[in-house]
């Protein structure tokens, strides 16, 4: 353990602190993960944001951020309505993987099965 600790990086350290603060954090840890639930599984901005703006206002602004990072938490919540576009970058936009099972390209098994993610399709011979 005292290895692994010793050939930490400062960024890998910094990252360490910041996820215990949010483990300390009951109110914080429920925000992230609400958010990552229901906000960051859209592709909508508008509905992104808007939960956003919900979910701030349920939880509150998670305490373990850098005072900068609630400031710009709280303004992003503020402005959701007005300019979701710009509250929500690109990059979050669908950031969830989608897969429907119908969707998934067949795959083989050992046995020569075809079959597909979930089961619904394809046919099982044993």
């Amino acid at each position: 353990m005292r290895d692994a600790l010793a050939g930490q990086t400062s960024d890998e350290r910094a990252q360490a602190r910041r996820l215990a603060r949010m483990m300390e954090d009951p109110r914080g840890k429920e925000l992230t993960i609400a958010l990552t639930d229901q906000a960051f599984r859209s592709r909508r901005p508008e509905r992104i944001a808007d939960q956003i703006a919900y979910l701030l206002d349920r939880y509150g602004a998670p305490r373990f951020m850098e005072w900068w990072e609630r400031v710009g938490l709280i303004l992003g919540g503020v402005m959701a309505h007005y300019l979701p576009s710009v509250v929500v970058p690109r990059s979050w936009r669908g950031s969830a993987t989608r897969a429907s099972p119908s969707s998934c390209p067949p795959r083989r098994t050992t046995s020569g099965a075809t079959w597909r993610s979930g089961g619904r399709r394809g046919r099982a011979s044993i």
